[in-house]
């Protein structure tokens, strides 16, 4: 049986071998995996296309300012030609197939579109500020969710040093008990419930790093890059856990958040094209010169090529589509209404995000006073605990119930360190102004 409990205890010493503290090499910090993101992330990548789609639309609008040059090629071929007198010939003209080949040039310049051209130009210039507002949208969740991911690592890696504490603590009491167990002073009853905490704190440790990966993959499709080794330790020595008073946060929010930009953008956009269909109730009038480069096939003019101009005036009107542009217009109107509501949609949702993010502030930031003294009260009463157990005063029972709730209280402790920056994070994307660097 001594021999037994003199392996196990060789095995569960050989197994112990991660260092605490130690800064893995290849660590990634929060700014460089921000950096990274900004520039691989495929949403944003997406996005950056999209507002190149909208300059190219744009573009395209403002080019109906200028005039439009066509040139057109044309053969006809006359089977059946009237008879007709012809005033320098005595002798009606006789009915015979006639060719006639038309080369022409038409320049056509608008004059009057009743403001078309010059509201679907507005409305592409709101939809590319719409186009960058959604950028800065994705760009604001994105390095939120960067930052949330990054410190979920660092609160593994801190969960992953407390247990390996305990496993220290319960090693080396494990150890003590042993001893007491070879002497006589203890059952094997309580070597055994010491070495049952040994392995239920290495199957909890097995299960961290485990999930550590998990979460290192999750940063990686962030970032759009691999491998991603690991991130930096954690450090709360900057923090002093000041909170702002909740009207400066509301207010920057309404300030700055990039959703409120976009869906009046978006609406500013529909507003452009809906007076753009409206103006279809004016007369388009468009100014135009063709050449003609023309050869008829007729006996006055045989085998000779004849050039001319045309200079005119185009006037179209449309008087009656059935409805068709009444029905339009409504549709739209009904759009700026929905977006309107929308709008307030937000402005609530905004609202909302930054009451429960300042709540969340306050309550980490009482969580963290609270349980950082809860855990000092904690190691005291375990020091206190070893020290009876060790004169024989105190059951294993009874230290190793301690030790259970000092290692409860640390990871509680280092679970609210890192909820406050996560919810910092939260709070800084609520109000539109996450924060990319360090």
């Amino acid at each position: 049986m001594n021999r037994f409990y003199y392996q196990l205890f060789t095995i569960m010493f050989l197994g112990w071998s991660i260092s605490l503290g130690q800064q893995p090499p290849g660590a990634l910090s929060l700014s460089q995996a921000l950096e990274f993101g900004l520039q691989h992330n495929l949403n944003l990548l997406q996005e950056q296309q999209r507002i190149q789609q909208g300059q190219s639309k744009m573009q395209m609008q403002k080019s109906a300012y200028f005039p439009k040059i066509t040139a057109s090629a044309l053969y006809n071929h006359l089977t059946d030609f009237p008879d007709v007198d012809l005033p320098f010939n005595n002798s009606a003209g006789e009915s015979e197939p006639i060719n006639i080949y038309d080369f022409s040039f038409k320049l056509q310049q608008p004059i009057f579109t009743g403001f078309r051209i010059n509201n679907l130009v507005r409305s592409a210039i709101e939809e590319q500020k719409y186009s960058e507002s959604q950028y800065q949208v994705n760009k604001n969740l994105l390095v939120y969710q960067i930052t949330t991911a990054y410190q979920t690592a660092q609160l593994n890696e801190l969960q992953q040093q407390v247990l390996q504490a305990s496993l220290q603590r319960v090693k080396n009491d494990l150890e003590t008990t042993r001893n007491f167990y070879q002497a006589g002073q203890t059952s094997a009853f309580d070597t055994l419930t010491m070495s049952n905490q040994y392995l239920n704190i290495q199957t909890e440790l097995n299960e961290m790093i485990h999930q550590y990966q998990t979460i290192l993959t999750r940063l990686e499709y962030l970032l759009n890059i691999t491998p991603v080794k690991g991130v930096e330790n954690f450090s709360d020595s900057s923090s002093n856990f000041q909170i702002s008073l909740l009207e400066i946060y509301l207010q920057q929010a309404l300030e700055d958040r990039p959703e409120l930009r976009q869906i009046k953008h978006q609406a500013d956009s529909r507003v452009y094209y809906k007076k753009s269909v409206e103006s279809s109730y004016w007369p388009q009038v468009l100014a135009q010169v063709t050449f003609h480069y023309l050869k008829p096939e007729v006996e006055i003019l045989k085998d000779e090529w004849t050039d001319f101009f045309i200079l005119g005036l185009n006037l179209q009107w449309d008087l009656w589509d059935t409805g068709r542009r009444r029905n339009e217009i409504k549709q739209l109107s009904y759009s700026l209404n929905i977006l309107d509501l929308e709008e307030q949609k937000i402005i609530e949702n905004i609202r909302s995000e930054v009451k429960q993010a300042y709540q969340n502030l306050l309550t980490d930031r009482d969580q963290i006073f609270l349980t950082k003294k809860l855990v000092q009260q904690e190691r005291e009463r375990y020091r206190i605990a070893k020290q009876k157990y060790e004169q024989g005063l105190a059951s294993a029972t009874d230290l190793n119930n301690v030790q259970t709730a000092l290692t409860a209280s640390d990871l509680r402790y280092k679970q609210s360190l890192i909820k406050w920056w996560q919810d910092k994070a939260l709070m800084d994307y609520a109000i539109g102004q996450p924060v990319t660097t360090e």
